[in-house]
């Protein structure tokens, strides 16, 4: 193959995936790495629904939030009630929990912002990362290709 061969082809691939994640809360933001991300706890859920199966790994999206110090337990009263959690995804999709919703100190429910399925890296379709929320039936939360993790006032 010719150099200029070569240079055309490298031009006509697609962007690589992200492989961080924007997470902001007010003035604080950070990307986290998948190497980040893969120094938090770990959690693992094995989940079946609709087109949806494996084993996916990663931290919870509550340690995720907690990167950009967003109210938790006895902070999360009063205005800190108003808060949401927006992850966005690569193609505009969005799903939203109240930040209470991922707080232990009112619900103990596990959503994952998994890095991995069945011990491999995510496929591009799903990833570089993907959420699974373990107790919803409906997978229609089940943000792929997450791209953002904004916790947002829905007071302003």
């Amino acid at each position: 193959m010719t150099a200029l061969a070569l240079f055309l082809a490298l031009l006509m691939q697609p962007p690589a995936a992200s492989t961080s994640v924007a997470v902001s809360y007010g003035d604080k933001a950070v990307q986290l790495t998948t190497d980040a991300l893969a120094t938090m706890p770990q959690s693992h859920a094995t989940v079946k629904a609709h087109n949806v199966e494996g084993t996916y790994e990663g931290p919870l999206l509550r340690d995720v939030v907690a990167s950009v110090n967003a109210p938790h337990g006895d902070e999360l009263r009063g205005p800190g009630l108003r808060l949401v959690v927006a992850v966005d995804a690569a193609d505009g999709y969005r799903a939203v929990f109240s930040l209470a919703e991922i707080d232990p100190a009112f619900r103990d429910r596990q959503i994952v912002l998994a890095i991995r399925k069945n011990s491999q890296p995510l496929d591009a379709s799903e990833g570089p990362f993907r959420l699974i929320v373990v107790d919803e039936s409906r997978p229609a939360r089940w943000v792929r290709q997450v791209t953002a993790i904004k916790v947002l006032d829905t007071g302003r």
